[in-house]
């Protein structure tokens, strides 16, 4: 999900008719929320590296099952840290805000607006934009769409 939440609702500032304090408001909450979903790559790399010397020989199930505890809480972690940018960032809204980013999420979730890609951190969507990769991987020539029957 690139950037913070708060970042995100700036980038709407003109579409969503954001009021100047809303604006300073949300400046503030991106610069703290930047810091606050840094990842961390150091703690995934001792993570990683737990699991390499866990998998050595003829494996330790124990320190493997410790290991994939660690990289689980790390993605849980960050996923709950996220949520919680996007409700305060949220908060900053009024009713009607609320309702045209709503509004927005669900358009995108069902492809309809692929011209908005990524505005709403929806970068990597799959199948979101031409040439860009599906949810295999696959990137069809640019311009073209996949064969009858190979829908991505």
């Amino acid at each position: 999900m690139g950037g913070a939440p708060a970042g995100h609702l700036l980038q709407l500032k003109e579409h969503l008719k954001l009021t100047d304090e809303q604006v300073k408001r949300l400046e503030t909450l991106n610069t703290s929320q930047m810091l606050a979903l840094a990842p961390n790559p150091g703690a995934h790399l001792r993570a990683q590296a737990d699991m390499a010397d866990a998998m050595q020989g003829e494996g330790n199930l124990v320190a493997a099952r410790a290991a994939m505890e660690k990289m689980a809480k790390l993605r849980t972690d960050g996923a709950i840290a996220h949520m919680q940018a996007m409700k305060d960032a949220r908060a900053l809204l009024t009713a009607d805000q609320k309702a045209q980013i709503d509004a927005m999420h669900t358009m995108m979730m069902r492809g309809g607006m692929h011209g908005m890609h990524g505005m709403h951190g929806m970068h990597g969507m799959r199948g979101g934009m031409p040439g860009q990769p599906g949810p295999r991987g696959q990137r069809p020539p640019q311009g073209q769409r996949p064969p009858e029957g190979q829908e991505r």
